[in-house]
């Protein structure tokens, strides 16, 4: 059995002293991050989780804050670099091997069908981050089309697992409706937030999928037998049941 250690959403640019943040590190053999670590500062989020593993391998995928003040690719640019010299792996619609899990994962903005309303795809969606020109501020649209773009990256990865190990997928943005609370899916924004992608959970075996960005502490089991998990901090680490010690084994 390999043991994960599941974190998200930490917002470490929110905390008065973020170098400060250093939680009892629980018996874990990966650290898997689901994103927005440190908005806007690329290389201080990939710090952060190399000094939190210690040693250990981290998996890792950008969120929405990790991109604030730029485009999604330079951000991807930034953390590539980042990376370097580090025990973090980077999942950019690529995939990592190891202690016999399958990993693979990327940001996987919302494609927008699940708000309550249509939205105008010109509309800006209100977060800091660049349109993928670098002009303005990202739009419906935008995101949209990044969603599409990363699912078929992350469906052709998933196609080319052949050798039955099992596949833990990582994304920032959540994958199923039912990941979205009642209270969120009434608003006109729960586009952003979560997209459908139960059809690939019911295409390919894939044993354990985590998110984050939801600022909510949840688990679903998809009916293909897949388990879906968050656990996310939250600014200030403000949500119920954050569990920075949280272990889930595979």
């Amino acid at each position: 059995m390999i043991r994960l250690w599941v974190l998200s959403d930490l917002h470490l640019e929110a905390v008065p002293f973020p170098d400060g943040y250093d939680p009892i590190r629980p018996e874990f053999d990966v650290l898997v991050a689901a994103g927005d670590l440190w908005r806007g500062e690329p290389e201080k989020a990939v710090a952060t989780l190399n000094r939190l593993a210690g040693g250990r391998p981290a998996m890792f995928v950008a969120g929405n804050h990790e991109a604030w003040g730029m485009t999604p690719d330079r951000a991807q640019e930034r953390l590539r670099q980042a990376i370097a010299g580090t025990t973090v792996h980077l999942l950019d619609g690529t995939e990592v091997v190891l202690a016999g899990i399958r990993f693979t994962g990327l940001t996987l903005w919302a494609d927008g069908a699940l708000a309550p309303v249509p939205v105008d795809p010109h509309q800006t969606t209100g977060e800091g981050v660049l349109r993928p020109s670098g002009e303005g501020c990202i739009t419906h649209g935008d995101e949209a089309a990044l969603h599409h773009a990363h699912r078929a990256r992350l469906e052709q990865c998933l196609s080319e697992t052949s050798s039955g190990l099992p596949v833990v997928v990582v994304t920032h943005h959540a994958p199923l409706a039912a990941c979205l609370p009642e209270s969120l899916r009434r608003q006109s924004g729960a586009g952003l937030f979560a997209s459908d992608l139960s059809g690939l959970m019911e295409r390919f075996r894939i044993a354990l999928w985590i998110h984050g960005h939801i600022h909510t502490r949840q688990e679903h089991r998809h009916a293909s037998g897949t388990r879906v998990l968050a656990n996310p901090a939250g600014p200030l680490f403000s949500v119920p049941g954050f569990d920075d010690a949280l272990v889930v084994e595979i």
